[in-house]
């Protein structure tokens, strides 16, 4: 972590966009805004394929918004220091689409999860993401409780 980094107002701006315009909008073009064009995302559950730039993992949102088209995700708690972003956040919506080869189930879900950022040069250029998606297939019906 670079603890010297000064991050200016549009820098410690990018993850709410992050969430309100790319995540919860599906919005791919300002994708190209918010994110390097190399940008590395660590997660579980992006394939790999997808977590390396920009160009691989663009249409990720749609993951979530072709099952989920009515979620919402809200930021509960944002810590800035240096070039990180931390937020805590949660999601609902109505499974109203296919999710990971399942037919819908008409059922609401809600997930909590914690995004960081590593900000540099107005952009994202690192992001790692980690949620509860157990409690998604719980919620479904899909795994037991």
């Amino acid at each position: 972590m670079n603890e010297n980094y000064q991050m200016t107002p549009e820098e410690r701006n990018l993850g709410q966009r992050v969430h309100n315009e790319w995540l919860g909008k599906g919005n791919v073009g300002v994708a190209y805004e918010l994110f390097a064009p190399d940008c590395e995302i660590h997660s579980g559950h992006i394939p790999p394929p997808m977590a390396h730039g920009v160009e691989a993992f663009k249409g990720f949102p749609f993951f979530w918004l072709g099952a989920f088209p009515d979620m919402q995700i809200m930021d509960d708690s944002t810590v800035i220091e240096g070039d990180r972003i931390g937020i805590r956040w949660h999601l609902n919506g109505t499974n109203s689409g296919p999710f990971l080869g399942m037919p819908p189930t008409g059922k609401s879900v809600n997930m909590e999860g914690i995004h960081i950022f590593r900000v540099s040069d107005g952009k994202v250029q690192e992001l790692w993401m980690e949620h509860d998606l157990l409690a998604v297939l719980q919620q479904l019906g899909v795994v037991p409780s």
